[in-house]
């Protein structure tokens, strides 16, 4: 990898960066093929800001996190990566694992491992053998935001050779801004909370793809949207919790 952060470590990025064909390999160094970010000892913090533009182009690791892991090891540990402005990842690859461009994980309740993304984000063609073709969230201390100022694009993204942008299992992604292409989302556990923006002033929003949730909790609310259309809707024991109308529900 490019980036190696360890415990008690800030790394602050001012100008543009780019990690391209960066490689993590082996059977204890194949995580986060650009950067490995690892809040590893309690109570200890790692963190990386980016604020410049950011973009990742064919990284790969042989597990975890074709272009960024970010790890929070123990009890009261903390491993942040904010990117405040946009960002692009294409063509990345977990060759043996999750998360084609992202692994985001906590061990427990009590770390954390979250992830901020404030500018526009891309995600285009990265892949995983196992889940999350873009996107792998782990564990219940594990969250991702998208930022109420984002545009949100997927594009073909794969894993296990079949359409997944995002896999969460028990965490938290927050999507708080535009979405401008479908999303192929599926989560077992945690919470996936929608902020619907409403761009075109029309009042409503569609959210194409698929949502495929067990488990988890449907958090969804409006900025100026007054009508929500979630298509290709599969719930299994999963709670919802909306404070706008929701024009139609597709799915069971």
């Amino acid at each position: 990898y490019a980036y190696y952060s360890g415990a008690d470590a800030s790394i602050i990025l001012n100008g543009d960066a780019t990690f391209t064909n960066n490689l993590a390999t082996g059977s204890s160094y194949g995580y986060g093929g650009a950067i490995y970010n690892y809040a590893y000892s309690s109570n200890s913090n790692a963190n990386i800001t980016f604020n410049g533009d950011a973009t990742f182009t064919g990284n790969t690791a042989s597990s975890d996190g074709g272009a960024i892991y970010n790890y929070a090891y123990y009890s009261g540990a903390d491993a942040s990566i904010i990117l405040n402005e946009n960002a692009a990842f294409t063509g990345n690859t977990a060759s043996s694992g999750n998360g084609g461009a992202i692994y985001n994980y906590a061990t427990s309740s009590n770390s954390n491992a979250n992830i901020t993304f404030n500018g526009d984000v891309t995600f285009t063609g990265n892949t995983a053998s196992s889940y999350g073709g873009a996107i792998y969230n782990y564990n219940s201390g594990s969250t991702i935001t998208f930022g109420k100022n984002s545009t949100l694009s997927f594009s073909e993204n794969y894993a296990n050779d079949q359409r997944n942008d995002i896999y969460n299992s028990s965490g938290t992604i927050n999507i708080l801004g535009t979405v401008a292409s479908d999303i192929h989302l599926i989560s077992e556990g945690g919470t996936i909370s929608l902020k619907a923006k409403d761009v075109d002033g029309d009042g409503k929003v569609v959210y194409g793809g698929s949502y495929d949730l067990t488990n988890t909790t449907l958090d969804i609310s409006g900025d100026g949207a007054k009508e929500i259309t979630l298509q290709n809707l599969t719930l299994n024991n999963t709670a919802l919790k909306w404070d706008v109308m929701i024009d139609s529900l597709t799915g069971s």
